[in-house]
């Protein structure tokens, strides 16, 4: 299910200052979550094997995709495409046209088709991380479908990627390696510029609106959250909730971000300053028809800046949680 969380004046860590319903999106499995003017989420775990598109809160349509277990959702600054891994299709990527009605889809993408990939502000190149090997492929999303270029390396196990604003830098979480590395893009080239050590089991990076600190989530056993300065690469930790989640930044306020606490079943604001993070209320997410409990798995601020998209995966068998395949979710906006 997809569930709205008003941000109240003064920003959601505010005493009072949220509430929450939820709205229908897809009854199997935790959805991962991608929010422009419209919406999509991707839905983990389904046997139907697709993604839905939503306007607003509306669900609009449900686009089939090409294997099981449809892992991350992104939608280019332009809202035109939306790119969906398919880790279940022999490591794919597909494109969906966004413009088209309804939603057309393309034909899938043989890249690594596993990771958290990021795209370029002018919505030309995407980059996918591949974290069985070693490797980051570009992709030129100015063709129909999106053409694959020549891979670059970057150390083994790359897992995520964020673009800074002006698109001239990507910083690439390394699994493997518990560091970030930092690659400057320039005329097609891309340079490997310096190794950001971050401690075991990074996962997901997100990137304050000035690209200035990157906000990394780490899973279990260690988990939480690392804010980094990128400039001197100085970091500080803070757990928060019950473990991992992604994070979203507000872009029209810059002294908090969201944590999704999966484990937890809440949203946390959170303040900071700096490398400063201070934890406010959690807040309740309210679970789809479909679910016994919430579990939320993605995160996003929405368009208009006064609410929060959260896709809720709360799923049950026989009383118990759903096995979690691959790993866990990530927003973007």
């Amino acid at each position: 299910a997809l569930a709205v969380v008003a941000i109240a004046a003064g920003g959601a860590s505010a005493a009072g200052g949220v509430t929450a319903r939820a709205a229908r999106a897809n009854r199997a499995g935790p959805p991962r979550l991608a929010v422009g003017a419209r919406g999509v989420v991707a839905n983990d775990l389904s046997t139907s094997h697709s993604v839905t598109v939503f306007q607003g809160m509306r669900p609009v349509a449900t686009v089939p995709v090409a294997g099981p277990t449809p892992l991350d959702a992104v939608v280019t600054p332009d809202d035109r495409l939306a790119l969906v891994t398919n880790p279940g299709a022999a490591g794919s990527v597909q494109a969906i046209d966004l413009a088209a009605s309804p939603p057309r889809v393309e034909p899938p993408i043989r890249v690594s088709g596993n990771g958290f990939r990021a795209v370029a502000p002018d919505g030309r190149t995407a980059w996918d991380p591949n974290p069985s090997s070693t490797t980051i492929t570009p992709l030129d999303l100015a063709t129909t479908p999106p053409t694959p270029q020549a891979p670059f390396s970057v150390g083994f196990k790359p897992v995520s990627v964020a673009a800074t604003p002006d698109g001239k830098d990507l910083w690439v979480v390394r699994y493997a390696a518990g560091a970030m590395r930092h690659v400057f893009v320039a005329g097609g080239r891309h340079d490997l510029g310096p190794i950001v050590k971050l401690g075991p089991d990074p996962l997901l990076v997100t990137l304050d609106d000035a690209a200035t600190v990157a906000y990394v989530t780490f899973i279990e056993p260690r988990g939480g959250t690392s804010a980094v300065d990128l400039t001197t690469g100085a970091a500080a930790h803070v757990r928060m909730g019950s473990g991992y989640g992604p994070i979203a930044v507000d872009p029209a306020d810059p002294s908090v971000v969201y944590f999704a606490d999966q484990v937890g079943r809440t949203v946390i604001p959170v303040q900071v300053s700096g490398l400063s993070m201070r934890p406010g209320r959690p807040v309740a997410v309210p679970h789809g028809p479909a679910y016994g409990r919430s579990m939320p798995c993605a995160v996003a601020v929405g368009p208009a800046g006064n609410d929060l998209r959260v896709a809720d995966g709360g799923s049950f068998v026989s009383g118990r949680r759903r096995p979690a395949k691959g790993t866990p979710c990530r927003s973007t906006a």
